[in-house]
């Protein structure tokens, strides 16, 4: 396929999973050669500093509600890159416009897809243009206190309560 990658873990393995010496070696010529790096916990700015070294940031979780680890890389800039799955995904994602939203478990397609976009810099800078927007209309303080505003008042008409995610929108 044919790209420079770095890939940065943020956080812990899990203490109750013995996930963590299959994976240190299964991926230790990656991380010899610094194509995978272990950042570890970090905390907020830390997390921020990530996020703007990337242009991607992948979801490879099976179920989340809303993430709000997608919605912060987002507007730091990061394309998402998610499974399909029934949550609040769709709702801020769209599909080639300001991210990916995969169909399938085949990660040879989201590698493909990845790799496409990256050599495509105007088309990247666009997408990631788009994400960030999404999260400024959509999660700004103002915005979330007018929606609050127009519920707590009775506006129903221009307010509406998405009963399949669990949120205001």
């Amino acid at each position: 396929m044919g790209c420079p990658f770095e890939i940065t873990l943020v956080g812990a393995f899990s203490q109750w999973e013995s996930t963590e010496a299959v994976f240190l070696e299964r991926a230790a010529p990656y991380l010899a050669d610094g194509r995978i790096r272990l950042a570890g916990r970090l905390p907020r700015e830390g997390v921020r500093a990530e996020f703007d070294r990337h242009d991607f940031y992948l979801l490879l979780s099976e179920f989340e509600g809303l993430p709000l680890s997608v919605v912060e890389a987002m507007a730091r800039g990061c394309v998402p890159v998610c499974a399909s799955m029934r949550s609040g995904i769709d709702e801020i994602i769209r599909d080639g416009i300001n991210g990916f939203i995969m169909t399938n478990r085949n990660y040879d397609e989201w590698a493909a897809r990845i790799t496409a976009a990256w050599k495509e810099r105007k088309k990247l800078e666009g997408m990631a243009r788009q994400a960030r927007s999404v999260v400024r209309a959509k999660f700004s303080v103002e915005h979330v206190a007018r929606r609050f505003d127009k519920v707590l008042r009775g506006d129903r008409k221009s307010t509406r309560l998405n009963s399949s995610h669990g949120y205001i929108s």
